[in-house]
């Protein structure tokens, strides 16, 4: 009797460890399905605060407003909190995560159109091409800033400095470009990051408002 519990012990404990070996082996599927899915977006990572993990300091960032305009700019930080200012309360939300919103809050900055207004865009502009310094890419039709005057470059989130970003409401996030270095004005179908991979090009969340 003594020898079967030894050997039914033995037995136990082999197949403990066998299911631990197996449980430690298994992919974790949703840790890289996660990974998969946002490893291209800047716009869900944690945002630093200006100055802190950037390669620019507050007073040094440039957003550059080039391509088909009639008065090229340079934006700095600086210039963009002289401009007009616009307050916008307005949710993210991620493809990934469609049912909670990753930001909510008041966002403080510059309307686009406004920009737009003061480089003149060029009659044979169709597209708004936005890029950001770690390579993601978005896009906008040239007159939806001017049928949305919510859309804008915002510095200010809920109160707190953030790296400039476009603020799109009711879009989803791909449209949210931060770490935002350069507006282009294009005459031809640029398309983003996102929207290059088969994403709506319109990112509206259901029916426009």
């Amino acid at each position: 009797m003594e020898k079967k519990l030894i050997v039914a012990a033995f037995f136990i404990a082999i197949l403990a460890i066998f299911t631990l070996l197996r449980l430690d082996s298994e992919p974790k599927v949703d840790q890289v399905s996660e990974k998969e899915i946002f490893q291209n977006s800047s716009y869900e990572q944690p945002s630093p605060i200006l100055g802190e993990n950037t390669s620019q300091e507050v007073g040094e960032w440039v957003i550059e407003v080039t391509g088909l305009v009639e008065r090229p700019m340079n934006i700095t930080l600086s210039q963009l909190k002289d401009m007009p200012q616009t307050l916008v309360f307005s949710e993210l939300y991620c493809v990934g995560y469609p049912g909670k919103a990753r930001k909510q809050g008041l966002w403080k900055g510059v309307k686009l159109s406004y920009i737009l207004e003061r480089a003149g865009v060029k009659e044979n502009a169709i597209k708004i091409a936005f890029y950001a310094q770690d390579g993601f890419m978005t896009d906008l039709p040239v007159d939806e800033p001017f049928k949305n005057e919510e859309i804008i470059i915002a510095y200010e989130f809920n109160n707190e400095s953030i790296e400039p970003r476009l603020v799109a409401p009711d879009m989803w996030g791909y449209k949210w470009i931060k770490y935002l270095i350069r507006i282009e004005l294009v005459d031809y179908n640029f398309l983003g990051t996102y929207e290059s991979e088969g994403y709506p090009d319109d990112a509206y969340i259901g029916e426009r408002s």
